[in-house]
């Protein structure tokens, strides 16, 4: 979940930090902030994340230790107005879908899938130039591999109280599904207006 409350403009002097500030069973639970120090160290944007320990040698989730614990100290959570973990499944019957467009090396990550950013790279594309955005959720649900084909599938809701969000006006959501006949999806992603 990231909220951006305004850009800062160029040349601005900004400090940008992260504190991890609770952990539960196999999460951990981490904010991140800008502070925009050219603008009475007003905060420009604040996010929050949802991490999960993963133990390479057997290739699973595993519960986070006291011992592992007690190295990073919990943080105190940015005052926001956090948004659950999971967004709602996207109903593709009634969505547009998009071209397709194959993984490529330069989207790929360290761990050998698709970088969780070009998730949201991607969905961007299908924003509108003119809808400015406010808060950006996304939800990761399978890994994508190089050479993975992905169908984007795009609805526009023109009120917020549909996704219990008042604040908000315009929401675009798009699904990043899988080329196969039941569209399993690989992540979904939220832009609000």
């Amino acid at each position: 979940q990231i909220v951006v409350n305004f850009l800062p403009d160029f040349n601005d002097d900004i400090t940008i930090g992260t504190d991890a500030y609770k952990f539960d069973g196999l999460f951990g639970y981490r904010n991140f902030a800008m502070y925009d120090r050219s603008k009475n160290n007003s905060m420009a944007a604040c996010a929050n994340s949802y991490w999960f320990l993963y133990d390479t040698a057997n290739k699973m989730p595993a519960k986070i230790t006291d011992e592992f614990g007690s190295i990073y100290p919990a943080g105190i959570p940015l005052k926001m107005n956090y948004a659950p973990r999971k967004i709602s499944k996207i109903d593709l019957s009634a969505a547009r879908e998009l071209e397709p467009f194959t993984v490529n090396a330069a989207m790929i990550d360290t761990n050998s899938h698709m970088n969780n950013e070009q998730y949201i790279n991607m969905a961007s594309t299908y924003v509108p130039d003119n809808f400015k955005i406010h808060q950006i959720r996304a939800d990761y649900k399978k890994s994508a591999l190089e050479h993975d084909v992905i169908v984007p599938f795009i609805i526009h809701e023109k009120t917020g109280s549909a996704v219990n969000c008042p604040e908000y006006q315009d929401l675009i959501r798009v699904a990043m599904c899988g080329s196969e006949s039941s569209h399993a999806p690989y992540a979904y992603v939220e832009f609000y207006m």
